[in-house]
């Protein structure tokens, strides 16, 4: 996964950095489901480096989500 390029689509993603709106989330969903059907694979450990580099823009419970969205992709990905 090119962390920078889910990084700056992210930024994309969410229209206000200390919240997080349900149409942001399912932006955020299509972001993570859209590298691995292109065949980018990604781990948590990448997803970790991209929510490093969010920085102190973004809040703690916006990256959580965040976070966690990737995390609900990757196990979706995972059962098939």
């Amino acid at each position: 996964m090119d962390t920078d390029k889910v990084l700056e689509q992210i930024k994309k993603d969410v229209i206000n950095s200390t919240t997080i709106h349900p149409l942001d989330e399912k932006r955020v969903a299509r972001t993570f489901y859209e590298f691995v059907k292109r065949g980018e694979w990604y781990g948590m450990d990448e997803v970790q480096v991209v929510m490093d580099r969010l920085g102190t823009g973004f809040s703690d419970s916006v990256k959580e989500r965040i976070y966690e969205i990737a995390e609900v992709m990757l196990m979706l990905i995972d059962r098939n």
